[in-house]
């Protein structure tokens, strides 16, 4: 049996805390560690990314289907994803930003041990410099990214409403990694729930915030190749998300045990509309074939 493309990291794994990325207001804080992970001789720094463990909160279901969906249609993405088991105790020894008073932290710190969601930290040198969000120079460049039609494509089919420019890590001239895969068919609210089996339509078309960038803000010359590109990777989606059927399906027995008819639901969503992934594209470029 192949290994998984997510790999659970026991707490033997972790090697140290090196620091936070957000602050204690946001919903999901964010931090850097060191791990041992199997498929590398010495310990890689990972981003770590702490989600509450409700039956409610779909984040970390999320975060490993968009993974394993990006990696079987082979968009760029962290080299690595993983679920980690971390001591609390280190963190509280680190606790700057005051984590300890939010809602989510007096979760986490209430465990001896947490299971997070990582992905392969990549080196700042190899992002060559950072733009201002939604300069039109960012933008004209994003636009000949080649993956930017097949990424636009897959947010359609998985209902990933929340792919906004800050969730591509830019790796160099015209080169993305798309990150931050936690909300699918809905935003969270204040609360940090996410989607209800009564929010899965397999027709709806859902916000896709990298197509309205296109459309609105890209150069027509550009867009007219991005929907092309769009209506070609589409055909991919139904064997790609048949392809990781299984390791989700393992996932949800290993976490979602408990309530797991939502998830066979979303899982069955998800396969329907990659079988009909090109209506659905065709119809969101409003381009009859």
């Amino acid at each position: 049996m192949p290994d998984k493309i997510v790999r659970f990291l026991d707490i033997s794994c972790y090697r140290n805390f090196k620091g936070w990325i957000t602050d204690k207001n946001n919903l999901n804080p964010v931090f850097v560690a060191s791990f041992k992970h199997p498929n590398e001789n010495k310990a890689i720094d990972m981003y770590g990314k702490i989600y509450p463990l409700d039956f409610t909160d779909r984040s970390l279901f999320n975060e490993i289907v968009g993974y394993l969906i990006a990696n079987a249609l082979e968009i760029p993405q962290p080299k690595y994803a993983c679920i980690a088991l971390i001591p609390t105790q280190d963190i509280a020894e680190n606790d700057n930003i005051g984590f300890s008073d939010s809602v989510l932290g007096k979760k986490f710190f209430d465990n001896e041990f947490y299971p997070i969601f990582c992905t392969s930290k990549i080196d700042k040198s190899e992002t060559a410099f950072e733009y201002h969000t939604r300069s039109k120079k960012l933008i004209d460049e994003l636009a000949k990214w080649s993956h930017i039609g097949d990424t636009i494509a897959m947010d359609n089919t998985i209902a990933h409403v929340d792919r906004h420019m800050g969730n591509l890590l830019r790796t160099g001239k015209a080169k993305y990694h798309v990150i931050d895969n936690d909300m699918l068919v809905c935003k969270y609210d204040t609360y940090g729930y996410g989607w209800l089996t009564s929010d899965l339509d397999v027709d709806k078309k859902y916000k896709n915030q990298l197509f309205d960038i296109a459309k609105d803000l890209m150069p027509q010359k550009e867009f007219v190749k991005i929907r092309s590109s769009m209506i070609h990777e589409c055909h991919k989606h139904s064997n790609a998300i048949a392809s990781i059927n299984n390791e989700v399906n393992n996932w949800m027995n290993s976490i979602y045990s408990s309530n797991s008819s939502d998830y066979i639901e979303f899982l069955d969503f998800l396969n329907k509309r990659a079988d009909n992934a090109f209506e659905q594209v065709t119809s969101r470029v409003e381009l009859l074939i």
